[in-house]
């Protein structure tokens, strides 16, 4: 049973199936309560969820989203429940694409942004992530000149660009 319900989720969120669902609480009052889905789902799908949502939302190529999560963070796919999204590099960036707090308050327009919720706020790590990618290609016109700089700072074309484009 434990192996199913998992699965079951897969399956919902790959095949575009409603991400809420309501359930009526049999209480006096009979309230209606909605669980979304997502949001009681490990990391491995919210990061998947997250990626096709927000890369949709900010034209960023599918492929070149998850290749970026992949190189900051190791993520391979929904189903790899192995994967660790609440990561802290050693230049204290934060979360699945390891984004740093003072890009992310500058990108959020939020200066009172927490670290922790950076590290484990899937959804907003990569909301953030992507209007940030989004951003950066529009300053330097090539997706390699804005994935040099999102790893290094720097608008230039090194290794790191050239894995995720490629």
């Amino acid at each position: 049973m434990k192996q199913i319900i998992p699965l079951l989720l897969i399956v919902g969120i790959l095949i575009g199936a409603s991400y809420k669902f309501t359930a009526t609480n049999l209480t006096e009052e009979n309230v209606k309560k909605t669980v979304d889905i997502i949001k009681i789902s490990p990391p491995n799908l919210k990061v998947y969820h997250s990626v096709n949502k927000y890369a949709l939302e900010f034209g960023i190529p599918f492929k070149y989203a998850f290749n970026t999560v992949e190189e900051e963070t190791g993520y391979k796919n929904p189903l790899d429940y192995t994967y660790n999204h609440a990561q802290t590099s050693y230049a204290d960036a934060e979360g699945p694409w390891q984004f740093l707090l003072s890009t992310a308050r500058e990108v959020s327009d939020n200066p009172t942004l927490t670290r922790e919720r950076l590290r484990y706020d899937v959804e907003l790590n990569t909301m953030l992530s992507m209007k940030y990618q989004r951003q950066l290609k529009n300053r330097y016109k090539k997706w390699e000149l804005a994935y040099g700089y999102y790893n290094t700072g720097y608008p230039k074309i090194n290794q790191y660009a050239r894995n995720i484009v490629n």
